[in-house]
């Protein structure tokens, strides 16, 4: 794997981007965000219906390439992921698989 996936915060209400975050896959991506939003001490938790993880673009570790993606793409938005952490883990799986085979069809 020589790509990772550049991933930032998106705050609807400051109409910012949090600095990016690098991860291996969509999936290890959602997992770090739905981890965020389960903190119940910071502003993303308490404000859930404001903030978004937005897939940005792509970072290259062997020429240390940053490259922006043309169409940012919402991966989860909070207020959804704490809705599904409230559900059943069987719905919750299968909610993330078909987040994941959206996000991959858009790349296609």
């Amino acid at each position: 794997m020589t790509k990772l996936i550049a991933c930032s915060i998106y705050d609807s209400k400051l109409k910012t981007y949090h600095p990016p975050m690098y991860f291996k896959s969509t999936g290890e991506a959602l997992r770090s965000f739905m981890d965020v939003v389960d903190d119940n001490q910071n502003m993303i938790h308490r404000h859930p219906e404001d903030f978004a993880l937005i897939n940005v673009g792509e970072f290259d570790i062997n020429t240390a390439t940053l490259t922006g993606s043309k169409a940012y793409t919402c991966i989860a938005r909070a207020h959804e992921v704490i809705s599904e952490k409230s559900m059943p883990k069987d719905e919750l799986k299968a909610a993330i698989q078909r987040i994941q085979s959206m996000l991959e069809e858009k790349k296609n």
